[in-house]
């Protein structure tokens, strides 16, 4: 992790930047009034439903803060690192070789890589340049899309990703399903 800090034009204004190489980068600007806390994190870290507990956990300890008290959150009875340990026991060499050979035989034949149609040949240097589009969905598809996540166990995100795949596939004239 780095901490840096620059003073911005305004005197009053200081940012600070937490760089973190797990995906999340938080950005606090501290004003005379008011302070920004922006959050920027890797999606692969952080679906709704973690996003939701993140944001409700950060309200509590700030409002704890702001009462010049203590936070009101146990700590957690496990940490992540304690869940590594188990997967890593769990999947001791008998177990990763029948995970092995089961994903091996459910991707059998699956294309090693997905194409996709461009408009225009690839950049050969990648550049920050993009794009930006909002699309708005009617409520009821929206709900829908909902239940049939609930339904299957999965978040939003899960169904509109799995989704946005199979738009690939069906573009390449291949069914995955």
């Amino acid at each position: 992790m780095s901490l840096t800090a620059s003073p911005s034009r305004n005197v009053s204004i200081c940012l600070i930047w937490l760089k973190s190489r797990y995906g999340v980068r938080f950005s606090l600007q501290l004003g005379k009034e008011e302070a920004v806390l922006s959050i920027t994190m890797h999606p692969i870290i952080c679906d709704d439903w973690s996003l939701r507990i993140f944001m409700r956990e950060l309200a509590i300890h700030y409002h704890a803060f702001a009462a010049g008290k203590l936070s009101p959150l146990l700590e957690l009875p496990i940490q992540y690192a304690d869940f590594v340990y188990w997967q890593r026991e769990r999947l001791k060499e008998v177990a990763l070789k029948e995970q092995l050979a089961y994903w091996k035989q459910q991707l059998y034949g699956a294309s090693p890589m997905l194409k996709q149609p461009a408009e225009r040949g690839s950049l050969m240097t990648q550049t920050p340049r993009g794009a930006k589009r909002s699309l708005t969905f009617p409520k009821m598809l929206v709900d829908e899309l909902k239940d049939l996540s609930r339904r299957e166990g999965a978040t939003l995100f899960m169904t509109l990703f799995a989704a946005f795949g199979q738009c690939f596939i069906t573009i390449q004239d291949k069914t995955i399903l």
